[in-house]
């Protein structure tokens, strides 16, 4: 199976390991039911999680409370950060080194896979030595065996040479197969019974014959005393001795010896066992042509962006109904998805995130007609001649100055000249870009009308209570032409396209401004946004002033 990459752990004794990482999700925390098991005070139920793909590995902190560290440097929880080969993660008393992926071959470990995606889970609890590291290890084994056997052997050769050697006693004996060895305490035997010099403290090795010469005496060879106390005894495992019959003789010979038998059993290694787990993926796919991210599960909320279909986002949590998702877009920003617009992995259990506060909504302002002036003709003066006294001269007061605001530094286009310099110019205030003449097509309603721009697929409904929305244009070519099985009454006339969509599925637009009077049709206008709304010219030439709080009002 590819891997990803590999993940070099350093655990608190020192073992090193190599762990491949295979795409997908793979989850680290002190809980079982992880793929890496870590135990430490200072490590999380759910600590860390590694999203791997072709192009590498993506790791995020999911909050846990002490922390990770990559490269020295703590990592935001719940957000995103991109591994490069060389990185080393620190979570509690574990180091992780990150490396790319090894050539084929190179390293023995293969993931287990549970599922369709996921790295099956690996035990840590049993550290053991991997790949080459194990092959290392068992060859330094192996190398230090043979030379405490080499060390042994020349001992006891130089032993069996100087102080049993038949040619310095003389005496001709029948040489026995190779016996086994008995390793004990350093004791010298003299054929006469005699106490010889104990041996120096370092351990020696005695050996028992197998088998000895028979002689015409039949006296019994007296039995060998020593007066050395050893200091140290040397055993040998699993190594035996079993005396023959020794040999009669009238000048009781000292008993040869043979060269020993060693036997090394080389250690075993058991590996632990690994337990696979399958956990379903954390990551959804939008199936919507477009789809809002709102800063709540609500449309009430204000619209944070907008993902389109197939993009993948990361599912954190729900709202208390179930109907929205709580998640974190590709850029790490983090909002809220309704649920219908979002495929997800079977069995995916996800908790219940609460709902932040809702903005402050903005209250309506009344509205009072005022009465028509009323007209009271007054009578043409008389002419009758009064004398005017010649002017006096009075003098003026000095001239106030009033400091005029300085002008924007982008111009406004001629159609919004005249409202601006009204008194909405201090509402609106200066423009934010320059103004954008695009094709739009319009329907009118029963009470409002929709309008569709083109060049930024965005609908907006402007309602006769002097409300209005902006809400982006989600249907494409290829969907069908009506959203809703609804049939428009005699007269009146059922939107679709575009304008249907939004009428049928945003919510209260449909009773906002009720049926469709006529069908859309479009025609060339001009719009400029400002810091306090935009402005838009209709079809017949009046301007559309429309404020960022929700209301909107017409020039002239």
């Amino acid at each position: 199976m590819q891997q990803s990459a590999l993940l070099r752990l350093v655990e608190p004794g020192g073992q090193v390991r190599g762990i491949p990482l295979a795409p997908g999700v793979t989850t680290i925390g002190e809980s079982t039911d992880n793929h890496i098991v870590l135990a430490g005070p200072k490590i999380a139920s759910r600590h860390v999680q590694l999203l791997c793909d072709a192009q590498g590995c993506r790791l995020v902190d999911l909050g846990s409370a002490s922390g990770t560290l990559v490269n020295g440097r703590s990592v935001p929880p719940n957000l995103a950060r991109r591994l490069q080969p060389g990185d080393v993660i620190e979570i509690g008393d574990y180091r992780l080194h990150y490396e790319a992926a090894s050539e084929p071959g190179d390293n023995q470990l293969s993931p287990a896979v549970p599922g369709d995606i996921q790295p099956a889970a690996e035990k840590l609890e049993a550290p053991r030595m991997q790949g080459k590291y194990r092959r290392q290890r068992v060859v330094l084994w192996v190398i230090g065996a043979l030379g405490v056997v080499a060390a042994v052997g020349l001992v006891a050769l130089l032993a069996w040479i100087f102080l049993f050697s038949p040619r310095a006693k003389g005496t001709a004996i029948d040489l026995t197969p190779i016996p086994t060895v008995v390793v004990a305490t350093s004791t010298n035997v003299a054929g006469d019974g005699a106490t010889d010099t104990p041996a120096p403290v370092s351990p020696t090795v005695t050996l028992a014959p197998q088998d000895t010469a028979t002689a015409t005496a039949t006296e019994p060879l007296p039995a060998p005393t020593d007066t050395h106390t050893p200091e140290s005894t040397v055993v040998a495992e699993s190594v035996t001795s079993t005396p023959e019959p020794a040999e009669t003789s009238t000048s009781a010979p000292p008993t040869p010896t043979k060269p020993p038998t060693i036997v090394v059993i080389p250690p075993t290694w058991t590996p632990a066992p690994v337990i696979a787990t399958a956990t379903p993926s954390p990551w959804g796919m939008v199936n919507a042509a477009t789809a809002n991210v709102r800063a709540g599960p609500s449309n009430q909320y204000p619209v944070i962006t907008q993902v389109f279909y197939g993009q993948y986002v990361l599912l954190f949590g729900q709202s208390a109904n179930y109907d929205w998702f709580y998640l974190q877009l590709q850029d790490g920003r983090l909002g809220w998805m309704a649920a219908y617009l979002v495929n997800r992995s079977p069995g995916l259990a996800l908790p219940i995130v609460p709902a932040p506060a809702l903005p402050p909504t903005a209250i309506p302002p009344t509205w009072t007609p005022v009465p028509p002036p009323t007209w009271t003709p007054v009578p043409p003066p008389t002419s009758t001649f009064t004398p005017v006294p010649p002017p006096t001269w009075t003098p003026l007061p000095p001239a106030t100055w009033t400091p005029v605001p300085p002008p924007c530094s982008i111009a406004i286009g001629a159609p919004f000249v005249s409202p601006w310099t009204g008194s909405i110019r201090d509402t609106l205030r200066c423009p934010v870009d320059t103004m954008k003449e695009t094709w739009t097509a319009i329907q009118p309603f029963e009470r409002g009308i929709m309008l569709w721009r083109e060049d930024q697929r965005m609908i907006y409904v402007i309602a006769n209570d002097h409300t209005w929305r902006k809400i982006a244009d989600n249907w494409v070519e290829g969907m069908p032409a009506e959203s809703c099985p609804d049939v428009a009454p005699s007269g009146l006339v059922k939107p679709i396209r575009g304008f249907g969509y939004v009428w049928c599925n945003a919510a209260g637009i449909k009773n906002l401004v009720g049926w469709a009077t006529e069908d859309e049709h479009g025609y060339d206008t001009q719009f400029q946004a400002f810091e306090g709304g935009e402005m838009m010219r209709g079809e017949n030439n009046a301007i559309y002033i429309l404020l960022h709080n929700g209301w909107w009002q017409s020039y002239p």
